[in-house]
């Protein structure tokens, strides 16, 4: 994905309006905005907790890639979705690069 466009979309049901096909690039949704959108995103991002626990059944079905906080899926068994390669469990800190690097691609 290295230069490549990204396109970051965040918010609720009224990014059902969104015209999928004018987003640039890769696209990335941030909690409820992955669930609202026409057509699930290539990365769903969260750092709720009670969101991902809300939204689990449908990560776990839906296509792409997710990137989870590691408190956001502590009341979670994940090691499956880890194992199959769509999970990815982060920490959130000023000193992890992770999700960065995962963009470099």
């Amino acid at each position: 994905m290295k230069g490549g466009d990204v396109t970051i979309v965040a918010g609720g049901w009224s990014v059902r309006n969104v015209a999928i096909d004018r987003l640039c690039g890769q696209v990335i949704a941030v909690n409820e905005a992955a669930f609202h959108l026409p057509k699930p995103p290539a990365i769903v991002v969260s750092m709720d907790r009670l969101w991902t626990e809300h939204r689990w059944e449908w990560l776990t079905i839906r296509a792409g890639e997710a990137w989870l906080r590691r408190s956001a899926v502590q009341n979670l068994d994940v090691a499956r979705a880890r194992a199959e390669g769509w999970l990815h469990v982060f920490d959130c800190d000023n000193t992890q690069d992770v999700f960065a690097r995962c963009l470099q691609r």
